[in-house]
C-alpha cells in the first residue's frame, strides 16, 4: 500500500486536479477508476482514446471563420460589388470543416463572390477536403464565384493529391490575397464589358 501510494504521487495529483481543466480531470478520474476496477492496460488505452477525442473537440472549437472584407490589416484593394473576403483560422479536419463551410454556405446565397483567405489554416484532411468540395458545389449551384488564396504547404499537398476533378480548390486558388482580389476585379470588368 505504501509503495502504491508513493508511486501515485497523490500530492502532485491533487495539485494538478485543482488547477487543470475539467476535461483533464475527467480523463484522470476515468484512468484512475479503470486502473483500480479493471487493470492498467485498459485504463491507459481508454485514457489515450478519451484524451484524443477531447483534444479533437477543443481543436474543432477554436477553428473559425471571420469576415475581413473591410479589414485594412489584410488588404486595401476595393472588392467588386457583392463580394466578401473571409479568413479561415484553424485546422480543417472532419470535426471542424463541416461547421465552418456550413457557415460560409449560408452567406453564399446573397453574394456574387467569396474569397477564402486560407493562410491561417495549417491542416486539411480528407473530411475537410470533402467539406470544401461540398461548399464549392453549393456555390456553383447558386452561381456564386468561390476563390481561395494563400494555402499553406500541408493543405496544398492534400489538394494536389486529390486533384483531378473540376471541383478542385486548386483550380480557383491564388498565391496571395491581393492576387485573388485582382482576379475578382478582372472578372467583374469582364462581366461589365460583355
Amino acid at each position: 500500500m505504501v509503495v502504491a501510494w508513493n508511486m501515485s504521487e497523490a500530492h502532485k495529483s491533487l495539485k494538478l486536479i485543482k488547477k487543470s481543466p475539467t476535461s483533464d480531470v475527467l480523463v484522470f478520474l476515468v484512468c484512475l477508476s479503470l486502473t483500480v476496477v479493471v487493470d492498467m492496460v485498459v485504463a491507459i488505452t481508454v485514457g489515450v482514446i478519451l484524451a484524443s477525442l477531447l483534444f479533437m473537440k477543443e481543436l474543432a472549437a477554436i477553428t473559425h471563420v471571420v469576415e475581413i472584407t473591410n479589414n485594412r490589416e489584410f488588404h486595401n484593394e476595393a472588392l467588386p460589388a457583392n463580394w466578401k473576403v473571409f479568413k479561415v483560422r484553424g485546422a480543417l479536419f472532419f470535426a471542424a470543416a463541416d461547421r465552418i463551410f456550413g457557415e460560409l454556405a449560408q452567406y453564399a446565397g446573397d453574394l456574387d463572390g467569396i474569397i477564402l483567405h486560407m493562410r491561417y489554416s495549417p491542416y486539411l484532411d480528407a473530411g475537410g477536403l470533402a467539406a470544401i468540395q461540398k461548399l464549392m458545389a453549393h456555390c456553383h449551384k447558386n452561381q456564386v464565384q468561390l476563390v481561395f488564396s494563400s494555402w499553406q504547404f500541408q493543405p496544398l499537398k492534400t489538394l494536389a493529391r486529390a486533384r483531378g476533378d473540376s471541383l478542385s480548390p486548386l483550380n480557383a486558388s491564388f498565391p496571395t490575397l491581393i492576387d485573388a482580389i485582382n482576379d475578382a476585379q478582372e472578372r467583374e470588368r469582364g462581366n461589365g464589358s460583355a
